[in-house]
């Protein structure tokens, strides 16, 4: 991997403790609250050294361990049959913790859930793929209480429906499925979540799951299809550990704010007695974003963090992800306000009414290797990335065939920005046969722009050759589609102090590699 000597410029805000967009506190259930920012300039950091990059794969996904729990109780829900498996007998259970499973016959069961679960430390509830736990829209499923470790394994949750109702104690309309408690981890792996919905709001969201402040939330393959919520459609997490591995979220939806799938307000790392907000983790590997809306910003995911948190992303797919109005209209897919990392990844045919097609980016700074931009449009400017003035680093990538409606097809920047940008292709970018590659100059190194076209100001140092790249995704090998270039390509061998591998994992020469995402065998 490429060693980025990165440069960050720091914002003039003071975390203090724990800090959020729009303030923290808790209350019996636990839990901070956030503004969220939309547009504009970011929110600011602290100080201090700027982390290095994390060492990740392009072949795989390292999946996170569950939590040591204490299993000396077990308890199994129902007798054999499928009548037994009610609500009141798995509260009993859950009131006892430990391992929870179930035996409710050899057929999928649906318990009704009529009044909220709560589950203790250290309980680890597993459904075995079988028990779907069903809120009937009228009510929240279940919650974790404060201070606890919970696992939930093989569950479906569905039709939650989490209410804020003023005067009334766990009615602020968080997590329609789940509610995990402050200064809680949880850990879910192999759950689906299906038509949840939160009505919260001033921070209090997640359509499908919620997580308050001070600890983390870890998913793995799991599923998260037609979730709601003002933000945050599928999960809403404020000062805590978000780590996402090889899952699914479909048609989530910010009905009136940022995030149809992810919102994130900060990571968290425990310090004196857990009051701390610096060096948190927002990680995300081996997931696929589809068809997700939001109404102002970021229809996969709103990722804000705060000091030295680092967001990784790494083997993911977003796709066909969409924001529906203009202002502020931030992101198509992702808007990025952290120090991120972003690798072997698949941004395709987002959509933004504003700017930034794929993706915009807030503080930084941010790099992107081995990462495809391909038919992402903006109404407004930037159709694959619009950024700021936070140093941005592109390397190996590949950004084509994207469009903006205004200008800048590709990449439109603050003043003051200058990109880096090494052993990477920018083809095709706009759809009226004048190609606009750049909104400002940028430091290019080992890189091709074609067309070349007078209402560029990408600057120089860039090849102008057809790169011969083909003019659909395929199936190439590996987690995510890519773009090959042809055998006569001009890119092929053009670049240096090459990455290990392309996009799909494929080995590269490192003092001679092939331009762009996609390494040609």
């Amino acid at each position: 991997m490429r060693q980025h000597n990165l440069l960050w410029v720091m914002g003039t805000a003071v975390v203090i403790a724990i800090g959020c967009l729009g303030g923290c506190g808790s209350d019996d259930e636990g839990g901070g609250t956030a503004g969220g920012g939309t547009g504009g300039t970011a929110g600011g950091g602290t100080g201090g050294a700027i982390p290095p990059p994390p060492d990740v794969e392009a072949s795989g996904c390292d999946i996170p361990a569950p939590p040591q729990l204490d299993a000396a109780t077990t308890h199994t829900v129902g007798d054999g049959s499928a009548s037994s498996c009610v609500q009141i007998a798995l509260q009993t259970a859950l009131d006892q913790g430990g391992a929870i499973d179930f035996d409710c016959g050899d057929l999928p069961v649906v318990i009704d859930v009529t009044e909220t679960l709560l589950v203790k430390d250290g309980t680890h509830l597993d459904g075995s793929g079988l028990v779907t736990l069903d809120g009937g829209d009228s009510i929240r499923i279940l919650r974790t209480e404060n201070t606890s470790t919970v696992i939930l394994e093989g569950l479906i949750f569905q039709n939650g429906h989490a209410r804020k109702l003023a005067g009334v104690d766990d009615a602020d309309g968080s997590g329609g499925a789940i509610h995990r408690g402050w200064q809680s981890d949880l850990y879910v792996k192999d759950c689906v979540f299906q038509n949840n919905v939160a009505d919260g709001d001033d921070g209090f969201t997640g359509g499908a799951i919620f997580a308050g402040s001070a600890g983390w939330l870890t998913i793995v393959g799991s599923t998260f299809t037609g979730n709601r919520a003002p933000s945050g459609g599928a999960t809403h997490t404020v000062l805590s550990n978000l780590t996402v591995v090889d899952s699914v979220f479909h048609a989530n939806e910010a009905t009136s704010g940022d995030g149809g799938a992810i919102y994130t307000d900060g990571g968290y790392v425990p310090y004196q007695g857990k009051n701390g907000v610096n060096d948190g983790k927002i990680a995300i590997c081996g997931c696929r974003f589809a068809d997700n809306v939001a109404t102002n910003s970021a229809a996969a995911g709103f990722l804000y963090a705060y000091g030295q948190d680092q967001l990784v992303i790494n083997r993911s797919e977003f796709r066909n992800n969409r924001v529906t109005t203009a202002e502020p209209g931030l992101g198509g897919a992702i808007r990025i306000d952290a120090i991120a990392f972003v690798y072997n990844t698949l941004f395709a045919e987002n959509d933004c009414a504003g700017q930034g097609g794929a993706l915009w980016m807030g503080r930084g700074p941010a790099v992107f290797e081995n990462v495809t931009f391909f038919a992402n449009h903006a109404a407004l400017w930037g159709g694959a990335i619009s950024y700021s003035e936070q140093p941005i680093t592109l390397d190996n990538c590949t950004l084509a065939y994207n469009v903006a409606g205004e200008g800048s097809d590709c990449l439109f920047g603050g003043e003051g920005a200058t990109p880096e940008v090494h052993n990477s292709i920018l083809f095709e970018n706009g759809d009226d046969g004048d190609s606009r590659h750049c909104r400002r100059p940028i430091n290019a190194s080992n890189s091709l722009a074609y067309p070349a076209s007078d209402n560029d100001t990408c600057g120089t140092g860039l090849l102008h050759e057809d790169p011969l790249l083909a003019d659909a995704l395929a199936d190439n090998g590996g987690f995510t589609m890519t773009l090959a270039l042809g055998e006569d390509s001009p890119a092929i061998g053009a670049g240096t102090d090459c990455p290990a591998t392309d996009q799909r994992g494929e080995a590269r020469d490192a003092t001679s590699c092939d331009l762009g995402a996609f390494e040609l065998p």
